[in-house]
C-alpha cells in the first residue's frame, strides 16, 4: 500500500500530498497562463511569417489556409487568456494541451512530410523542451507526449526509408525518455516552490490582522499583491506595476507636508540599494486624515549578493501610542 500510495503521489501530484499539491494549483494556473500569453504571441508572429512566406513560394499553397487558421486560433486563445479565462483551471488545462499539441504536430510535419529524405531534427528538439515550457502533471503529460511520439513514429514509417525510419525511432525514444525523466525533476522543484509561496501567502494573510494595509512586492518583476484586513483574510488585489501603484498610494493618503520624505522612502526603484544587507526599513508619517501611521518594508527574499528580491510593505496606525507618548512627554515637562 505504501508503495502504491507513493507511486500515486509521483504520477498525480509530483511526489507531494494531495493537500499540498492543491495549495500550488493557483500558482500553476497563473504561471502556465503567463507563459502561454508569451508563447502565443511568439506563435502568432511565427505562423503569420510562414503564411506570408507560403504566398510567394511554390509548394506551400496547400497549407496556406492552415497557417492562417492557426494564427487566428492562437489569437483567440491569447485574447481569452488576457481578458476572460486567465484564472480558469479547465480553460488553462485545455489551452496548455492545445498549444503543446500544436507545437509538437507542427514539428512532426516538419520532420516527416516536408523532410522525408533525412532524419528528423525539429521533432527531437521540440519533444525535448516540451516538459520544460509548460507545467503538466506527470502521468497526463507523459501519456500526451507518448501519443504524440506514436504519431511521429507512424508518419516516419510511412514517409521515410527504412534507414531513416530506424534512426528516427531510436533518436526519438531516447530523447523522449531522457526529457521525461529530467522534466520530472524540474517539475517537482517547481511545485515545491509554489507550495512554499502558498504557505508564505498564508502567513502574510495572518499578519494582515495586525496592520491596516499589507502588500507583497516583487522588485524584480515590478508586481505586487494586496491582502485584506480582518478575520476573512484573502488576496484583494494584484498589480503588474508596483512602482506606479505605490506612487498612487502616496498621493492619495500622505499629508502634503510629508510627501517628499515618503516619496523617497517608498521609491521602489532605489529600494534594492537602500535595503542591501538589511531586513527592515521603517518610516512614520502623517496622513491626510491627520492620523499618524508607520510604513515598514520587510525583506522576505533576497538574492545571493544580499539585495532584496521580494519585500512586504505594511502600514500600521500608530496614532494612539504616538499621542500617548507625546502626552507623557508633556506631563514630564510640566512636573
Amino acid at each position: 500500500m505504501l508503495f502504491l500510495e507513493k507511486l500515486k503521489r509521483i504520477f498525480l501530484y509530483d511526489g507531494l500530498k494531495k493537500s499540498d499539491y492543491k495549495k500550488a494549483e493557483s500558482y500553476i494556473i497563473k504561471e502556465n497562463n503567463r507563459r502561454l500569453r508569451i508563447y502565443n504571441i511568439i506563435a502568432i508572429i511565427f505562423v503569420l511569417g510562414l503564411f506570408v512566406y507560403s504566398l510567394f513560394i511554390r509548394g506551400f499553397e496547400s497549407i496556406t489556409i492552415i497557417y492562417l487558421l492557426c494564427a487566428m486560433i492562437n489569437g483567440v486563445i491569447l485574447a481569452l487568456l488576457c481578458f476572460k479565462f486567465q484564472d480558469n483551471k479547465i480553460f488553462s488545462t485545455i489551452t496548455n494541451y492545445f498549444f503543446t499539441t500544436f507545437f509538437l504536430l507542427f514539428s512532426i510535419y516538419s520532420g516527416t512530410i516536408t523532410s522525408n529524405g533525412m532524419p528528423a531534427t525539429a521533432f527531437l528538439a521540440t519533444i525535448a523542451i516540451i516538459p520544460y515550457i509548460l507545467y503538466t502533471k506527470a502521468l497526463s503529460g507523459f501519456i500526451h507526449r507518448l501519443i504524440i511520439l506514436g504519431i511521429f513514429i507512424a508518419l516516419s514509417y510511412k514517409t521515410k526509408s527504412p534507414e531513416y525510419f530506424r534512426t528516427d525511432v531510436i533518436n526519438s525514444v531516447v530523447v523522449f525518455l531522457l526529457s521525461s525523466l529530467a522534466g520530472g525533476r524540474v517539475r517537482k522543484l517547481q511545485v515545491n516552490g509554489w507550495v512554499m509561496a502558498s504557505n508564505q501567502d498564508k502567513e502574510l494573510e495572518k499578519m494582515s490582522a495586525n496592520f491596516e494595509f499589507i502588500r507583497t512586492i516583487n522588485l524584480q518583476e515590478n508586481s505586487s499583491i494586496d491582502y485584506a484586513r480582518g478575520s476573512n483574510k484573502k488576496v484583494i488585489g494584484t498589480s503588474d506595476n508596483a512602482l506606479k501603484q505605490m506612487d498612487s498610494y502616496i498621493e492619495e493618503w500622505v499629508a502634503d507636508n510629508n510627501l517628499d520624505h515618503m516619496r523617497q522612502f517608498c521609491d521602489l526603484s532605489t529600494l534594492e540599494d537602500r535595503m542591501y544587507s538589511q531586513k527592515v526599513l521603517i518610516c512614520d508619517f502623517a496622513c491626510k486624515d491627520i492620523a499618524w501611521r508607520r510604513a515598514t518594508f520587510i525583506v522576505i527574499e533576497e538574492d545571493k549578493k544580499g539585495f532584496p528580491k521580494k519585500v512586504v510593505f505594511t502600514i500600521q496606525l500608530i496614532a494612539d501610542s504616538f499621542y500617548l507618548n507625546m502626552l507623557n512627554f508633556d506631563l514630564m515637562q510640566i512636573k
